[in-house]
C-alpha cells in the first residue's frame, strides 16, 4: 500500500479503480456544421426517406383506421408545418447539424408539451418522437460526453479544466485526482457542485502507467490518496463511506424544513450550479432557486461559438425546470482558466485579473449579445435573472451616464439608450438621454413604460418573441405591436413620442424575416413613425451566403425598401453609404 498526500478539494470517500485521463484522447461534442447547404441537403434526403417508409406503412394491408390517422399526422409533421420549420431554421440561422436540430427540436416539443395531459397534445408529441427517431437512424446520433467506459472509475490526470470535466458523464466518476490544481481552482469548485471527492496535488508519477487501473482510496476530507489500500484500510473506508451515506440520509430529513438561523431570521439557500444536469439535484435538496448558474461552460469544451437557439434552449430548460423559484444566470466568465482554442483569447501575466469576465464580453460584443437575446427569450418561462461578471449595477449605470453626458455635451444630436432595465434607463434619462429603445417594447419590465412618461421621452418599441411560433405571423406581429403602444399609452405617453420597429432578426424564423421586409407597408398602416434595424444581419447573410463584414449591399437594399416604404428612421454600420442611398432613393420619389 502506497499512500499520497495532497490538499482536498471536496470531502467524501471514494474507493474504485484509477483511470488516467490523457488529453486529445477523447472526441469532444461537438454540433456545429462545417457546411450548412450539406446540412440542410442531408435533412431533405432524410425526410423523404422518412416519408417512403411512412408511405409503404399506410399503403401496406391490414392495418387499423387509427394506425392510418397517425401515420398521416407523421408524415404531415416532414411535409409542412411547425415541426419541419423548426429543424430546417435552426440547421440555417444556428448552423447546426441536421441531428442536432432534429434532437433539439424534439427536446424541445416533449419538454413545452410533455406533461399536458391533452389527449391530441399527447398523440402529437408521440408522432413528433416517432419522425425525429426515424430521422435520427438516417442522420446519426452524435457523441455528446467524453467516454470513460463501461465502469465508474477514480479519474487521475495531469490537470483538468472546467471544460472537460462538464463532457464527462458525472455517473462514471467516483472521484478525481490531479497533480496540480487547488481547493479553490474552478474545477474543484464544479467538482464540489457535482458533489465528487476530489484531492489535487498529489506525486503522480511520470510513468502514468503504474497506476492504470489499480485500486484506490480517494479521502477527500483529509486530501489523502490510498494506492492498493490494504485489506484493514480498505474494511475502514468501506464502514466509513457508509457512514458518510447515512450522515447525508438524516440531513435530507430537513431539506423540505425552513432556513431559519438560530435566532430566528429567515434566509434563503441557493443552489451553485454550472451545468443543467444539477437542476434535479438542486430541487432534490431542497434549495429555494438557483443563486447562481455559470453559465461559461456552455463556452467550454467545444470548437466554435454556440448559436443563440442552442443557448435559449438551455436557459429555458432551467426555467421550466425550476418553476417560479428564482434562478440568476451569470453573463460568461471566459478568460483565465476557462479557456476553448477558437475563443483566440491571447496570453497574459496575470490572467485571472486581465480580460475576463465582463471585461472579455464588452470586447466579443456579438457573444454577449447572442447570450443576452437568449436569456431574455428564455425568461418567458420561468422566473430569471442575469448577473454580470465582476461588475456591479452601479458600474453598469456609471459607465452608461458619463458617455452620454459627453455625446451630449459636445454634438447636437439626440440620444437613445438602448436597455431593457428600467433602473439604467432612468440613469440614461437623468444624463441626457432623448430616447430609449426597448428590445421588448415595453412588455418586459414593467417600470419601463412609466420611467419613458416621467421624464417626457421618446420611446422606441420593438416587436420580439421569445420563439417565433404564431398562428398567424402577420397578423400576430401587428398585433404584438398594438399591445406595445397600449402599454405606452396606458402609462400616459404622447403618441407623437412613440415610435415602432418590426424586430427583423428577433423572435422570427429567415422566412419569417424575409416576410417583414415584403410587408414593411403593413406596419406602417398602424398609424406610428417607423424605424428598421436590419444592418449587416443574419438575414442578409444567409440569403447571400455572406459573412458579417461582407453585408453592405444586402444592407442598402433593405434601407432602400424602407425608404420606399416611408419608414422614418433606420439603423445602420455604415452610415455614409446608406446616406447617399437614402438620398437617391428620396431624389427619385420625390419626382414619383
Amino acid at each position: 500500500m502506497e499512500i499520497y498526500k495532497g490538499a482536498s478539494a471536496f470531502a467524501g470517500i471514494a474507493i474504485g479503480k484509477i483511470q488516467f485521463y490523457r488529453k486529445g484522447e477523447y472526441q469532444l461534442r461537438q454540433h456545429q456544421a462545417d457546411d450548412i447547404k450539406t446540412e440542410q441537403r442531408n435533412f431533405d434526403i432524410a425526410r423523404r426517406h422518412v416519408m417512403q417508409t411512412l408511405k409503404e406503412e399506410y399503403d401496406s394491408a391490414g392495418i387499423s383506421e387509427a394506425i392510418e390517422h397517425q401515420v398521416l399526422e407523421q408524415a404531415e409533421l416532414l411535409g409542412s408545418g411547425s415541426f419541419l420549420r423548426a429543424v430546417q431554421s435552426m440547421i440555417s440561422g444556428e448552423k447546426v447539424t441536421a441531428a442536432y436540430a432534429v434532437q433539439t427540436t424534439r427536446d424541445e416539443l416533449n419538454g413545452t408539451f410533455g406533461n399536458l395531459k391533452d389527449p391530441s397534445i399527447k398523440e402529437r408529441i408521440h408522432n413528433v418522437s416517432r419522425v425525429s427517431d426515424l430521422l435520427l437512424e438516417i442522420l446519426g446520433k452524435e457523441e455528446k460526453k467524453i467516454n470513460l467506459g463501461e465502469e465508474p472509475v477514480i479519474l487521475a490526470a495531469d490537470a483538468l479544466s472546467p471544460a472537460e470535466l462538464m463532457e464527462m458523464d458525472k455517473d462514471k466518476l467516483l472521484g478525481i485526482v490531479t497533480r496540480k490544481g487547488s481547493a479553490t481552482s474552478h474545477t474543484a469548485i464544479l467538482a464540489k457542485s457535482m458533489d465528487i471527492p476530489c484531492v489535487t496535488g498529489v506525486g503522480i508519477p511520470a510513468s502514468e502507467e503504474e497506476w492504470e487501473d489499480t485500486v484506490a482510496i480517494i479521502d477527500g476530507y483529509t486530501g489523502t490518496l490510498y494506492l492498493e489500500p490494504d485489506r484493514e484500510v480498505r474494511r475502514e473506508y468501506e464502514i466509513r463511506r457508509k457512514a458518510d451515506l447515512v450522515e447525508r440520509e438524516a440531513l435530507l430529513k430537513l431539506k423540505d424544513e425552513k432556513d431559519i438561523t438560530l435566532d430566528g431570521k429567515e434566509v434563503g439557500i441557493y443552489a451553485n450550479i454550472g451545468s443543467l444536469d444539477d437542476l434535479n439535484s438542486a430541487l432534490y435538496y431542497g434549495a429555494r432557486g438557483i443563486g447562481l448558474l455559470r453559465s461559461e461552460f456552455q463556452y467550454l469544451g467545444r470548437e466554435s461559438y454556440p448559436g443563440e437557439e442552442e443557448l435559449f434552449q438551455a436557459y429555458k430548460k432551467t426555467a421550466q425546470t425550476m418553476g417560479d423559484r428564482l434562478v440568476v444566470i451569470r453573463t460568461a466568465d471566459l478568460g483565465a482558466d476557462k479557456q476553448a482554442a477558437y475563443l483566440e483569447i491571447p496570453q497574459e501575466t496575470n490572467p485571472l485579473m486581465g480580460n475576463r469576465g465582463i471585461r472579455f464580453c464588452l470586447d466579443r460584443k456579438n457573444l454577449f449579445k447572442t447570450q443576452i437575446r437568449a436569456i431574455y427569450r428564455a425568461s418567458w418561462y420561468g422566473n430569471l435573472g442575469m448577473m454580470y461578471p465582476m461588475i456591479s449595477e452601479e458600474e453598469e449605470i456609471a459607465r452608461v451616464t458619463p458617455l452620454i453626458e459627453s455625446v451630449k455635451k459636445n454634438f447636437d444630436l439626440p440620444v437613445s439608450i438602448d436597455t431593457y432595465k428600467s433602473n439604467v434607463a432612468e440613469a440614461a434619462l437623468l444624463a441626457g438621454a432623448d430616447l430609449v429603445n426597448d428590445i421588448w417594447g415595453f412588455l418586459y419590465d414593467p417600470k419601463m413604460a412609466s420611467v419613458v412618461k416621467k421624464y417626457g421621452a421618446s420611446c422606441c418599441l420593438m416587436h420580439n418573441r421569445s420563439e417565433a411560433v404564431y398562428e398567424n405571423f402577420l397578423e400576430d406581429m401587428c398585433a404584438d405591436l398594438e399591445k406595445c403602444v397600449e402599454a405606452a399609452k396606458k402609462a400616459g405617453i404622447e403618441e407623437d413620442k412613440i415610435m415602432l420597429d418590426p424586430g427583423v432578426g428577433f423572435g422570427k424564423t429567415y422566412e419569417m424575416n424575409l416576410d417583414v421586409m415584403k410587408h414593411l407597408d403593413l406596419f406602417s398602416k398602424l398609424g406610428y413613425p417607423m424605424l428598421l434595424g436590419t444592418s449587416r444581419k443574419s438575414m442578409i447573410g444567409l440569403t447571400l451566403d455572406l459573412p458579417v463584414t461582407e453585408r453592405e449591399e444586402g444592407t442598402l437594399v433593405t434601407t432602400v425598401m424602407a425608404v420606399q416604404q416611408r419608414y422614418g428612421f433606420v439603423r445602420v454600420h455604415d452610415v455614409e453609404k446608406n446616406r447617399r442611398a437614402i438620398q437617391m432613393t428620396e431624389a427619385i420619389l420625390r419626382r414619383a
